[in-house]
């Protein structure tokens, strides 16, 4: 049996080429590995920087949100803060307008109608019973809203009662007779208080105002005479 020579060089050549190869093909092993290491990593970090970044993002939208909001809530406060002072402020006008108005009438109406600014004295009726009743004739005495109507006194009480004296100062009437001749324990009147009488819808009646203080005052039915007046 012939045994089969081997060329010792080409036994080692070829051993050598194989060696090489597969020096080779683990070579590109361990670089796939490696790149695939490198490819994970990479994308574990994109992953994690890519998540890092989202969270930044949500925190920032939401901080821009929270301040927006705390933006608006302080623009809606500053606006119905503003609308509140705003109606204090025409509340207050009003009433300051509405006063104002009001003592404007009330001065207007004292014009024209004639009525001059009430005292708390009775300077502008007689002060003793040397004095004659006072009893202005206006052209226009001021008129008073009293229920549904506005009253004023009239001149043409004068005629019927002598003792009638009338204050400007107080738009009232008095009893001369008993301011000045009434006895001192006569008691009190509204015809001899410093009010005097002003209730111009009773004045005529038959049971009450002039008509009656007239019945109840014996001193207006007596013979009165001052230098240039007499009852």
């Amino acid at each position: 049996m012939k045994r089969k020579t081997v060329d010792i060089s080409t036994f080692f050549s070829k051993r050598s080429v194989n060696s090489g190869t597969c020096d080779e093909r683990v070579k590109h092993q361990e670089k796939e590995s490696i790149e695939c290491d490198i490819q994970e990593l990479d994308e574990t970090e994109r992953q994690e920087l890519d998540e890092t970044e989202r969270q930044e993002l949500e925190e920032r939208d939401m901080q821009e949100l929270e301040e927006r909001d705390m933006q608006e809530l302080e623009e809606t406060d500053r606006q119905e803060l503003e609308e509140r002072d705003m109606q204090e402020l025409e509340e207050t006008d009003r009433q300051e307008l509405e006063e104002t108005d009001r003592q404007e009438l009330e001065k207007t109406d004292r014009q024209e109608l004639g009525q001059p600014t009430v005292h708390t004295d009775l300077s502008d009726i007689s002060k003793s019973r040397a004095e004659d009743p006072r009893q202005p004739r206006l052209k226009l005495f001021p008129r008073t809203l009293q229920l549904n109507r506005r009253r004023s006194f009239k001149a043409e009480w004068y005629n019927t009662h002598k003792w009638l004296e009338y204050s400007q100062s107080k738009d009232s009437a008095y009893c001369y007779a008993c301011r000045h001749f009434s006895l001192p324990n006569s008691g009190d009147s509204v015809f001899t208080s410093v009010q005097g009488f002003r209730n111009w819808k009773k004045a005529t009646y038959k049971d009450g105002g002039i008509s009656t203080h007239k019945g109840r005052s014996p001193r207006t039915s007596d013979s009165i005479t001052t230098p240039s007046f007499s009852l």
